[in-house]
């Protein structure tokens, strides 16, 4: 099984789709960068059988206390700790730059990549990275209720939990805009906040 995601990310703009108009503005002017990332399957987990076990067992997140909530969110450790780094689109330009850095462009002018520590992330199986997205998005623990943060390991991997800045975007609902709707002639017309969707 491989699974691979891509998107554009903007600093300063946020995170956003390639069909996002701000990104796609933002990438026509060369103040982007892309993330694209394939992981294949790894049937050698990091996690040992008790911690299979063990996580697996909370799948009932309802009835948890916060504290389990947590723990049922939290990858068990892994050898080697996720990474992530800027570099060049352009392989002749071999310049790293820190994920915290505020760079826009590579020392050439062209465009930066997300490159991120492919091995570790393989630590884990397609299946542990799903089951843990899937019991991360829309909860309210912080900070991996948000469509974003629900992602850390693969956005922004070396990021203290304290550290995070999020109002939950993503993962936003439609709205029902019934009189709206009514008003220009649609009988079934949902909309969304996008100012508080991503």
């Amino acid at each position: 099984m491989v699974w691979t995601t891509m998107g554009f990310v903007s600093p300063g703009l946020g995170l956003g789709g390639k069909g996002n108009s701000v990104a796609g503005t933002a990438a026509r002017r060369g103040f982007g960068l892309s993330v694209n990332m394939t992981i294949a399957a790894n049937t050698n987990s990091v996690a040992s059988n008790s911690e299979k076990e063990e996580w697996a067992s909370l799948n009932t997140m309802d009835a948890l206390s916060n504290e389990q909530k947590y723990k049922a969110m939290t990858l068990p450790k892994a050898e080697n700790p996720f990474s992530a780094k800027y570099v060049a689109f352009d392989e002749s330009d071999t310049t790293e730059y820190s994920l915290d850095k505020v760079v826009y462009r590579a020392k050439n002018g062209g465009l930066l990549d997300v490159q991120h520590d492919m091995d570790a992330l393989a630590q884990h199986s397609p299946s542990e990275w799903k089951e843990l997205f899937d019991r991360r998005s829309g909860r309210t623990v912080w900070p991996f209720g948000s469509g974003v943060w629900s992602k850390k390991e693969w956005v922004l991997p070396g990021i203290p939990n304290e550290d995070v800045v999020s109002m939950f975007e993503g993962n936003s609902n439609l709205f029902w805009a019934e009189r709206f709707g009514n008003e220009i002639g649609m009988t079934d017309l949902w909309v969304k906040q996008c100012g508080n969707s991503h």
